[in-house]
């Protein structure tokens, strides 16, 4: 079967995660900060960066 992705719909967030997200907000925040420079320096082992 070969069916795309319906265009412009978001899945709701399961009702589990909502608590869960909410709690470490904070934390999510810093790591998304940082993803960027630590992907680069993943990276330069493999001279990607």
């Amino acid at each position: 079967m070969k069916y795309g992705a319906i265009s412009g719909y978001v899945a709701p967030p399961a009702s589990y995660l909502i608590p869960h997200v909410k709690e470490r907000m904070t934390d999510y925040k810093i790591l998304i900060k940082s993803l960027p420079e630590e992907m680069a320096k993943a990276g330069e082992p493999y001279g990607t960066s």
